[in-house]
């Protein structure tokens, strides 16, 4: 089942995503597998290979017409670079 609010985990030093948290699993012998048991509040970043505090972000999914809207203004970004690159003679 999707998670209503969807959240990704960002480190508080270099921004990164790559967030470990220390924690406990414990042995279900119905499912036989391991599961979950406990989260401490200790974080590492992968990163920047600090332990460092955690801030979660709400991820909000785009629609095809924001995409399009966002690729659109990046082309005409790029255009404007290219047109002031060729008239102050940087091509």
């Amino acid at each position: 089942m999707p998670c209503e609010n969807p959240v990704s985990i960002h480190c508080g030093n270099c921004g990164g995503k790559n967030i470990k948290a220390d924690a406990y699993a414990e042995w279900n012998e119905e499912n036989q597998k391991w599961e979950l048991a406990t989260v401490f509040d200790d974080r590492l970043c992968d990163d920047c290979g600090h332990q460092v505090q955690a801030y979660e972000y709400p991820i909000i999914e785009q629609t095809a017409e924001q995409v399009a809207e966002e690729e659109h203004a990046a082309a005409a970004e790029a255009m404007q670079d290219e047109n002031r690159a060729y008239f102050q003679g940087g091509v």
